[in-house]
Formats: structure tokens, sequence, C-alpha cells
């Protein structure tokens, strides 16, 4: 038997039942979800000191009939849940779970348990009450819950499902009611959700759960501290240990590393075994980092909400939020539960790194993008070829020129030069491209020669005060590798001052990869019709043209070098962008001339080396 909507005829569902304490009297409710389980509230355990796993209670049915026997099988104190399991089944189990997250304000609901009335001479064994879903609430510990509000909540009732009026399913466990002394939040009753009791069903009672389809995208955080992951969203809150770092981990990540360095100096020959080397140690990272990182809890719900995005064809944007010490690790290559394939390359799922950013700056269009190019005579790391830079992102721009967006290019990379072309206007975006380390970024000194700076030195003397660009892109090697096991990347540094998105490399990719990612970044955002829009994922970008293949000699996959790292998943753009011009023509500075002009210097030697505009690596932001 299976319960109808709300109660009928005046009878008490065959799916209630108490919970008695040790002298056979009643302390709360409960009630089965499937044959002989129960679901009731940790703290009816506990006011009787059975709040502990296998702990044995008495429990009978709300309606009448004999006592019979139930363990404990599981335990939930944060969010006020107990599992039972007992050998002699109530007659009727509740019907489905409904979403507690996804209820409607207003939604009629329906209680009935147990109850304690305060009436000499009488007692009641059972009592119902009706009333209206009011919606969500956060605990100051981020434990979610939610509420609703009725009249007549007694005593006795904690423990008993909330049964929605419409369809009868169960949108909540009664946790508490709000007793107020001075009429505030008069009737209001504290529900544990359902989302929190499907962990603790699992591998117990297979229970369907009533969902509305998506109807926007979903915003998702996973988060890793030091033992724990937890995977947080509208409707989705679940948390559990992880393994940590093992050895064959460490190894596979570094192997890849090792693999991808490698194939930047061996022969045409020797590139496509490297390749395949970095493939299979990259293929196997992303393995053990999900065995270690995705329990088994936190990976049916990522599979859960990946698999009502393809459903409703919604984009899903996943905040990475680790630890300064794991933020090396390659993150991106998390494998989607059911496929195996990396999230980052999901059609559906944009991947960035959390950063402690500032809110979004709203900057009218078109769409400006201010590009210095460092390029140092001396010092700084391999000569880079700076007319092939430059050829390099006028190729990336090329589409959002085409968006009627606005390019300045600043010849020289001094932070003086940077500075003044900030300082003749907004720019939406800074791109910088040159050469890098963990922590410093290698821009000019006004003699030619290399000047590594910090973030904070590139803020305080190249950013005007009030004119920090919403996004910077930083094509250069390990802008996104923190300097020490627990520091912060130059790049989350920038997020940290002021920026609202960074771009940055986390290890070293090719020349061409590079100019197609950002053509398809930077011309996405010269086009967008919205106010708001998110970043478009760099990975997935640069992966999905199938025309491009890689050189052979630097065949390694690219895509798992890009980052970007924000605060959060969306940030303003200008709308569509009218005009383009260019208050700094490429190539009109004394020095430094650009294509096409005759000037332009045909003998320069040097080349971009796998640390040039197009790579880089570290930890993303």
């Amino acid at each position: 038997m299976t319960a109808s909507a709300g109660v009928t005829d005046g009878l008490v569902p065959g799916y209630l039942g108490r919970v008695l304490d040790g002298g056979g009297d009643p302390v709360g409710t409960c009630f089965q979800v499937a044959p002989s389980v129960l679901v009731t509230a940790w703290h009816v355990l506990g006011d009787i000191g059975a709040a502990e796993k296998d702990a044995r209670v008495g429990v009978d049915q709300l309606a009448g009939g004999e006592a019979f026997r139930a363990a404990v099988a599981r335990l939930d104190q944060d969010h006020d849940l107990a599992v039972l399991v007992c050998d002699v089944p109530l007659p009727a189990t509740a019907g489905d779970l409904a979403a507690t997250d996804q209820m409607a304000p207003r939604t009629g609901v329906t209680v009935t348990g147990h109850a304690v009335i305060a009436d000499p001479g009488r007692t009641a064994r059972s009592l119902t009450t009706i009333g209206q879903w009011t919606g969500p609430a956060m605990w100051e510990d981020a434990t979610p819950t939610g509420r609703m509000t009725a009249e007549a909540l007694m005593p006795g009732m904690s423990g008993a499902p909330v049964i929605r009026d419409r369809d009868g399913a169960v949108a909540g466990v009664v946790s508490g009611r709000y007793n107020s002394a001075d009429g505030w939040l008069a009737g209001t009753v504290w529900v544990t959700r359902t989302e929190d009791l499907l962990p603790l069903l699992d591998g117990i009672a297979e229970v369907a759960v009533k969902r509305l389809p998506l109807a926007r995208p979903v915003d998702l955080v996973l988060r890793v501290d030091r033992d724990r992951v937890r995977l947080t969203g509208t409707g989705t809150d679940i948390s559990a240990g992880h393994g940590g770092v093992s050895v064959g981990l460490a190894e596979a990540v570094n192997e890849s590393r090792r693999a991808r360095a490698r194939v930047t100096l061996t022969a045409r020959s020797q590139a496509e075994t490297e390749e395949r080397t970095e493939q299979v140690a990259l293929g196997r990272a992303s393995r053990l980092l999900s065995a270690s990182f995705l329990p088994a809890p936190v990976a049916t719900e990522l599979g859960r909400v990946l698999a009502a995005a393809e459903r409703a064809h919604q984009p899903v944007r996943l905040g990475l939020a680790v630890l300064p010490k794991l933020a090396g690790l390659p993150w991106e290559v998390l494998a989607a539960p059911e496929t195996g394939r990396p999230l980052a390359l999901h059609p559906l799922v944009s991947v960035y790194r959390k950063a402690d950013a500032a809110g979004p700056r709203v900057l009218p269009g078109p769409l400006r993008i201010v590009v210095a190019i460092a390029a140092p005579d001396t010092g700084g790391g391999p000569p880079l070829d700076y007319e092939r830079e430059l050829r390099n992102v006028l190729a990336a721009v090329r589409d959002a020129r085409q968006g009627a967006a606005d390019v300045r290019v600043v010849p020289f990379a001094t932070m003086a030069e940077i500075r003044d072309e900030l300082d003749r206007g907004p720019a939406h975006i800074l791109h910088i491209s040159g050469h890098g380390s963990p922590g410093t970024l290698h821009l000019e000194n006004d003699d030619g020669s290399a000047r590594p700076v910090t973030a904070e030195e590139l803020v305080r003397d190249a950013i005007p005060p009030g004119q920090m660009p919403p996004v910077i892109t930083l094509a250069a090697c390990y802008t996104d590798a923190a300097a020490s096991q627990d520091g912060t990347s130059f790049a989350a540094q920038l997020c940290a001052r002021g920026a609202t998105a960074v771009i940055a490399t986390e290890t070293s990719i090719t020349d061409t990869y590079a100019t197609k990612l950002l053509a398809r970044v930077y011309g996405t955002l010269a086009r967008t019709r919205t106010p708001t829009s998110s970043l478009p994922c760099p990975r997935r970008a640069g992966r999905s043209r199938p025309s491009w293949k890689p050189p052979p000699t630097r065949g390694t996959p690219s895509w798992p070098g890009w980052e970007n790292g924000r605060r959060s998943p969306s940030w303003p753009l200008p709308g569509r962008c009218r005009s383009w011009t260019s208050s700094t023509p490429p190539g009109q500075r004394q020095g430094r001339p650009g294509p096409g002009s005759p000037d332009w210097p045909r003998g320069r030697t040097g080349t971009s080396s796998g640390g040039g505009p197009s790579s880089a690596a570290g930890p993303p932001t």
C-alpha cells in the first residue's frame, strides 16, 4: 500500500509510527519510506539516549498496534535526521520524495503525527495539521533547511513527514517549531530537506524523487578542504570525506608534466611518443583524482545534476574552491560520473576556479581590449619574437574586431606605458603576453631590460586607481602557479586586488592553440547581446574546432593548461559593440612598427619558447 494525497476520511496513514522510550511511552513520530525502513528526527532519538548506530528503540503504529523493535542504521545530527531498520514493516509506505528546494511558496502541506496536548483529563494519540510552504532558510553554520507555517504543530510531531497535498509526496521531515514569545515567526515550522535525507538512504532503500525540469542554468561549487568535499548549489548540498592525494595520483600528475616538458625538446620523430605518454599519464591522473575527490555521494549528486541539465539542455557552471596546497592538481580533468570524460570538455559544463575576486564592474560598450606584449631585449628568459607575438594577438582579436571592438596595442610593455593606456579610457580586457615564473610576470624597463613584477606591483604601478579591467588575460608561463605550496598564484592575487576574472595558464601550450582559444573567447565577448554573460570556457572553446590539429612536435593536449578564475559564474559585459577604433594603432610608436608598416622589421631573431604568450602553468584561481 502506498500513501495517497493528504489525509483522507480521518484515517491515520499506515506509513506513520511512533518512537517509544524505554518505558514504552511515545516521544516522537516516524514514517516508512520503504518496507522496514523508517525515518525520524535525530533529536527524537537523542532525547532518549538512542542517537547512536545500532541502538535499539521501540516503535509502534500511529494508528494503533503492537510495539516492535527497530535498530538505528544511519544518523545525521547536523541535519536532524535518523534512519531505522526493523524486521516488522508498517502496513504502508509513504509516497515519493519531493525535492524540498523546488517547493513553490504557498503550496499546501499536511502533517500528521503523535501530539502532546496539555489538556487535563485527555490525551491525543495523533493529530493532523494543515499549513503552507513558505520557502528555504539557512542556519548560521551554512546548513540549509526548509520552512512552513502551521497553527497546530505540537510537541511529539518531530520526525513526521511533511506531505504535499496535491500529490502526497514527502516534501521534508519535521525538525522543530519556533516557539515565538513576541509574535515574530508565529507558526513557523523548521523542515529538514529531502535532499539531505537521500544520502542516508543510499544503500538501504531506493526511493523515487520528484523533481521539476531545470528551467535555468545551474551554478555549482565544489569545495575541497583538508578532509572533505562539498558540492553545493540550488537544490544541492552534499558532502563526504575524500581520500587525499595518493602516491599514484602524485606520480601521474608529475609524469604528465614531465612528458609535456619533454615534448618541446624532442625531435619530431619522438614527439608522438611523448604525446602518447602524456595522454596516458593525464588520463590516469583524471581517474585517480576523481576516485579520491569525487566520493560516491558527491559523484552521484553531480551525475544527477548533469543528467538533469542534459535533459533540459541547460548550462552548468562549476566553480572549484580548493586549498592552496591542492591547487596545483589538474582539477579540470575531474571525470564526469557517467561518461568518464573530463568535466572541462563536457559540452554543457563551464569549469572555473573560485577566487576572492571583486564584484562585477559594469562598463559601457563597445568592448575595449588593451594589448601589452613584453619582449625585453635582455633578461627575462628566451628572446621573445615581438612581431610574431603581435601577429598572434591580432589574429586572436580578429573576431572581436569584426564584432566592432576597440583594440589598443601597447608597443612597449612597461608599467608606465600600460598605465598611460588605461588612463586614456577604461578597458574591459587587459591582455599581457610575455614570460613569467611562479608569482611573477616579466615586463619591461624603459631601457629594454626585463622587469619581474609581482601582482601587487602590477596593480600599484600599472593600473590607475578605479580603472582595474574586469578581465585580465595572462598569456605567459606560470601565471597561475603559486610560488610556494601554501601561497597563491599571480592570477589569484589579481582577483584579490580587484579583477573580476583572470584567464591564466597552467602549463605549456602551443602558439596556435592560444591564438585560436583567445580568438573564440574575445569574439564571443564582442558579439554578446545581453548585459550579463558568462565568460566562455577557454578549454572547450579551443577544443571544439575539429578542423585544427596541433603541430606534431607539440601535440600534447593544451586544453588543461588554461584556467579562468573569478568570484562568480557571471559578470557584466557591454552590449553589442558598435564601432572599432584604435587610439594607439599597432606599430606606430617608435621602435616597434606593426604588421603592414614599411618599417616592419624582418630580421629580428628569437622565437617564442614553450613559455611564450601561449604557455603557462600552475594552479588556476
